[in-house]
């Protein structure tokens, strides 16, 4: 069910009157008052070690009521308010508004807390390959959580798929048909331990990229890996891509930034998004 959440600013010194004349008229409101939550802070002081003195950053007092859709305010309230606004909400955003602030919680030195609407990716990367925590591979991630968000990209690839991040993401995501290549002997063993830990089957296979003969179309391609090897990929990704497919790569620093790009352009993919990190390019493509 969908309403119209209305917030209202009392005029000063009105916020009790206008909730006592929202009591008359039958609603339901929430208060914030920080005259109020200040005053309850010095009468119970003394049974507080801390508190963020953030909390008394100068605001307004605010009430927020819900009405049905399209419904107007009552007229008796708008001689006590100096403005309102307007937000259309559904009961499901009520029912996830706190979740944000629930976060993983490391406990000791090995447990981690995490909220089961988290995405948890489980890895092992072996001594050649990274963690998941440089910037690329993090820009890379970053994009495909965006894309996962707006559509259910079914078919994955994966060049350059090192310790198998990218692609068990994509599985853990939602992805049904996802494979990694890399030219590194040992990648294709590491990367499908780390499947195994993260319980979905990506397929992974040591070959030179530039010799497979491919004979799909993919919904998403990542490519984190250096700026030649994405320049010689763009005209083969351009024939890899869905037409509404998406190409994400990345590894590419700041100094080879606008070579890439032309590249791509060049091959007739279209730079729909660019992020930088610490330097580190990564660029989305259709």
């Amino acid at each position: 069910m969908r309403y119209d959440e209305f917030t209202l600013y009392p005029q000063d010194g009105k916020t009790v009157e206008l909730t006592d004349m929202l009591d008359r008229l039958g609603f339901g409101y929430a208060v914030d008052d920080p005259a109020e939550v200040e005053q309850l802070l010095e009468i119970t002081r003394r049974h507080w070690d801390y508190f963020d003195e953030a909390i008394f950053a100068p605001r307004p007092a605010t009430v927020k009521i819900y009405l049905s859709v399209g419904e107007q305010l009552p007229p008796e309230l708008m001689p006590l308010i100096t403005k309102f606004e307007r937000k259309l909400v559904s009961e499901s955003d009520w029912a996830d508004a706190w979740k944000p602030f629930w976060q993983p919680v490391p406990i000791g030195e090995n447990l981690v807390i995490v909220p089961k609407w988290k995405t948890i990716l489980r890895l092992d990367p072996g001594m050649l390959f990274g963690t998941g925590t440089h910037a690329t591979t993090a820009l890379c991630l970053e994009a495909g959580e965006r894309i996962f968000s707006e559509r259910a990209p079914r078919r994955v690839l994966d060049l350059g798929c090192g310790s198998g991040i990218l692609a068990i993401a994509a599985a853990l995501w939602g992805a049904a048909d996802v494979t990694g290549y890399d030219i590194d002997d040992n990648a294709p063993r590491i990367a499908g331990e780390n499947a195994a830990l993260n319980g979905v089957a990506p397929r992974f296979e040591c070959r030179d990229i530039f010799e497979i003969p491919f004979a799909e179309r993919y919904d998403i391609i990542f490519a984190n890996i250096v700026a030649d090897a994405i320049i010689r990929l763009a005209p083969l990704t351009k024939q890899l891509l869905e037409p509404t497919g998406r190409f994400v790569c990345s590894g590419i620093i700041a100094s080879r930034a606008d070579e890439v790009q032309t590249a791509l352009t060049d091959a007739g993919l279209e730079v729909l998004e660019t992020t930088v990190r610490e330097d580190w390019y990564c660029y989305v493509c259709a």
